[in-house]
């Protein structure tokens, strides 16, 4: 039970300021950055199914997560109320079958060293957490609670808005040209064209989609996803091109988790889901003023069940399964 600090898995956010979870590098960059290697840490341990490694049985993951709270130097003069917190490490604490199990561990000292590193009264038990929302919400309390930070009550004390960058796993990255998915490799040699020299930032399509597979989560809920794509610009376009042709490519650094939505056994309509993302600040300030179509292809199972989707929705095939949406009002 003396499991080693390790660094933060991707997909979990790395920090909070002014009502948003951001990612480490956003958190790195913003103006008036916050020096965090002062601030107070404090370290969560939780229960739960989903955040962790495949629970055994009954038994739940014990997970621990270091947390850490900070202000910006003008703050102590009264000329900012700037404050951030930041997720550092988790720790695979083992398995338990509930909290009667882990005050027995706890009675027994088997947490003492963490005790020891962060102090008896920054170590905080929460119990069960079935997703990453529901612990933010309690580190939220917690820093309510236990520091002077300004604008945040414990009533408010919610992730307001969120994505997590995501990896497509390698096997499962498609490139699509004349017909065909490819290797990003056969997609260069095929197309004759070196795709390092073309930027992210290009006309494309967003497709949304709902699934309760892709990632830790819970099963109760289905995520709702968006993955990238572009088409290659028209200078490399030929005469052979048709409605039924193209060349398109994904965006590698724009697979991201938007949150949850639902039940698992009901599948949001087009309008349902077109309403949650309305209220995704973070989706508005991305692609708001980029040139970028959006389409919704239902729930997915498997990256491969994408393919076909995003192949109509590109080459304007007649069919309904991947809708146009309208998701800015």
């Amino acid at each position: 039970m003396t499991g080693q600090l390790s660094s933060i898995p991707d997909f979990f956010e790395c920090g909070y300021r002014d009502g948003v979870w951001l990612t480490e590098p956003d958190m790195s960059f913003l103006p008036d950055d916050i020096d965090f290697s002062e601030g107070d840490k404090f370290f969560f341990n939780v229960t739960t199914y989903h955040l962790g490694d495949k629970p055994i049985g009954e038994r739940k993951n014990l997970m621990g997560v270091e947390a850490q709270y900070s202000t910006h130097e003008l703050v102590d003069s009264g000329f900012s109320d700037l404050w951030g917190v930041k997720i550092n490490k988790y720790v695979d604490l083992g398995t338990v079958r509930g909290r009667k199990e882990w005050r027995k561990l706890n009675k027994r000292g088997e947490f003492g060293h963490i005790e020891a590193v962060y102090g008896f009264d920054k170590v905080k038990y929460v119990g069960q957490c079935v997703n990453f929302d529901e612990l933010a919400i309690q580190i939220l309390r917690y820093v309510e609670k236990t520091f002077p930070a300004e604008n945040l009550t414990a009533d408010g004390a919610e992730v307001i808005r969120y994505y997590r960058p995501l990896e497509v796993p390698e096997e499962s990255k498609a490139w699509y040209s004349d017909g065909q998915w490819l290797t990003k490799y056969d997609f260069e040699v095929n197309g004759v064209i070196n795709l390092d020299y073309i930027t992210p930032e290009m006309p494309g399509e967003a497709f949304i989609f709902t699934s309760n597979n892709f990632m830790k989560g819970n099963e109760a809920e289905l995520g709702v996803f968006l993955l990238m794509y572009h088409e290659l610009p028209s200078a490399f376009e030929t005469n052979s091109w048709t409605a039924e042709t193209g060349d398109f490519y994904p965006d590698e650094g724009e697979f991201r988790f938007l949150g949850f939505i639902g039940p698992h056994y009901q599948i949001p309509s087009l309008e349902t889901v077109e309403t949650y993302l309305n209220s995704n600040e973070v989706l508005w300030e991305s692609f708001f003023n980029s040139q970028t179509d959006f389409s919704y292809l239902g729930k997915v199972n498997t990256f491969a069940d994408l393919r076909d989707g995003i192949a109509e929705s590109m080459l304007l095939f007649d069919s309904a399964s991947a809708r146009k949406m309208n998701i800015f009002k």
